[in-house]
């Protein structure tokens, strides 16, 4: 994206009802971080491992097809958009979910949830770095809206 156009906060708001991605690490963590289900078309390097594990293991993906129909993809946007697969997946975070439950799920949205304070540079639990105070709750879910959601500094 351009610089003009930050698109963790593009994510970040709530209006946003899914994003199309190709699933690079740092798209992935910030669709994770703020409870955006993806349309996942990954091409190479890591894209291929995050979209499975965004779509197989957490649940907050569909993958496109490597044999793209543009009926294919329109088929993806309202499943996601309005369908029961969307709805299941717009309440999924990284910030909601890690603590919840025992399952590998669970287990896979704890490791989530470490690498991405790893990422914004905090090690002590807390997250810290760019953000200065973030909602342990998704900003796309009604706990979220009703609590102010993420804040920016």
């Amino acid at each position: 994206m351009a610089d003009w156009c930050p698109q963790e906060k593009v994510l970040s708001h709530p209006s946003i009802g899914g994003f199309l991605t190709h699933s690079g690490w740092n798209s992935t963590l910030e669709s994770l971080g703020n409870g955006v289900p993806m349309i996942c078309w990954p091409f190479f390097a890591e894209q291929q491992t995050n979209c499975w594990f965004s779509c197989t293991k957490l649940g907050i993906g569909m993958e496109i097809d490597s044999d793209v129909k543009k009926d294919e993809v329109e088929i993806l946007v309202k499943e996601l958009m309005i369908g029961e697969k969307g709805k299941e997946m717009k309440g999924i975070s990284i910030y909601n979910s890690p603590d919840q439950g025992t399952s590998d799920t669970g287990e896979e949205l704890r490791l989530w949830n470490f690498l991405l304070i790893r990422r914004e540079g905090g090690g002590t639990g807390q997250l810290s770095g760019g953000r200065k105070s973030i909602s342990r709750t998704s900003r796309h879910s009604g706990a979220a809206r009703a609590s102010g959601g993420l804040k920016y500094p």
